[in-house]
């Protein structure tokens, strides 16, 4: 078992600052790495509020890193599975304290996979290939949700996240990830709201469970009030989401509110400039209010 410091807790702002330090070393950035999925896989080492946070722009981290040479150094760590010296070099830098040998093959193998699932190859079979290596190194619940990620089948998808929820009754994404399963591919519509019902009942902070709530509210039960209040619920847990702020759009669209939803769309776009849904939601809007204001004038 490991033994975790007791001042040990990774915020999205200590990860910031993390990330900063490292930026110009490739073996630091790869330690870094594997210090955030045994924080992912420790909740308790992460602060509550910034834990979707920090899983998101943990996952960017790989886009923004050089495929070829990450794949490399984690080519050459997974044949030593993070030697003593990785490990007062990881310390010395990040509060890891001791990982057994089998966890740290298990956190090597996690970092292989995520880049290849995250990075630039996009390879979703060996992503899940690694994930079960790690699985069979040492069992973690953010490691059964991460294969569920990459499983092949919704059949596979499920096994995974409901094994991620008995080794951890409380892992929000887990029961997003299952809700968005029953929903989507089984369209056991009830069976999912209630599985988002759970995700933001040991989660709070979950502001992209709020938002699936609200489409699966507006979507599948025409319920638009409490779909609203979902989005909103959304926006307030973090303003920046912009998928929040387009789809609280198409909602008051729907309801024949355009100034509203011109308003959210624009909101979306000036979070995210490359929002291409968002930029198409709004010149169809515009399009329609031109529309309306020539037959208007007729």
């Amino acid at each position: 078992m490991i033994q975790h410091p007791s001042n040990c807790v990774l915020s999205i702002n200590s990860f910031q600052v993390h990330l900063r330090q490292v930026s110009d070393s490739l073996e630091n950035k790869v330690n870094f790495i594997i210090y955030v999925l045994y924080c992912l896989s420790h909740p308790e080492l992460l602060k509550p509020e910034d834990t979707f946070h920090i899983y998101d722009a943990f996952k960017k981290l790989f886009s923004s890193c050089n495929y070829r040479d990450m794949k490399m150094l984690l080519g050459q760590k997974l044949n030593r599975f993070f030697s003593d010296n990785d490990m007062q070099v990881m310390n010395e830098n990040f509060p890891i304290v001791q990982c057994t040998f089998l966890e740290r093959k298990h956190y090597t193998f996690m970092a292989y996979a995520y880049l290849l699932c995250e990075g630039e190859k996009r390879s979703m079979k060996r992503s899940c290939k690694y994930l079960s290596e790690a699985l069979q190194a040492h069992e973690t619940s953010f490691a059964y949700f991460s294969r569920g990620r990459v499983a092949p089948s919704a059949t596979e998808k499920i096994q995974d996240y409901l094994s991620s929820i008995r080794m951890d009754e409380t892992h929000s994404i887990a029961y997003n990830n299952l809700a968005l399963q029953f929903e989507n591919a089984l369209n056991k519509f009830d069976v999912a709201l209630e599985y988002y019902n759970l995700a933001i009942k040991y989660h709070p902070y979950d502001y992209i469970s709020y938002n699936n709530r609200a489409l699966l509210h507006e979507n599948r039960f025409n319920d638009r009030a409490s779909a609203l209040g979902d989005y909103e619920s959304s926006i307030r847990l973090n303003e920046l989401y912009s998928t929040a702020w387009n789809n609280r759009g198409v909602c008051y669209k729907r309801m024949q509110r355009y100034d509203l939803a011109l308003a959210d769309y624009e909101r979306a776009i000036a979070i995210d400039s490359t929002y291409e849904n968002a930029i198409q939601n709004r010149e169809f809007l515009l399009t329609f209010l031109r529309r309306l204001s020539v037959i208007g004038n007729m």
